[in-house]
């Protein structure tokens, strides 16, 4: 069975960021992409400590860096689809 009619999907498509969302997703992305990142840093580091191999900061920087760039990532995406 062909569909020959469109169906409205009950919302506009271009609607303005307004102050309070903004706040929610920049809350959101924060919860999502940089309160875990900053967990798995500070395991990273401790871990690497424990068998006496104490990491430079640049390449923890640089694991953080990957982490909240791949968490952000799916934030966004996913928060872009549920609005």
């Amino acid at each position: 069975m062909q569909m020959t009619t469109a169906q409205p999907l009950g919302r506009s498509p271009t609607k303005a960021m307004t102050s309070s969302s903004r706040l929610n997703f920049l809350t959101g992305l924060a919860l999502t992409a940089f309160v875990p990142t900053v967990f798995w840093i500070a395991v990273f580091a401790g871990v690497a400590e424990m068998f006496g191999y104490p990491l430079n900061v640049s390449a923890l920087l640089l694991a953080g860096s990957a982490i909240a760039a791949f968490l952000g990532a799916f934030f966004v995406v996913l928060s872009a689809t549920s609005n």
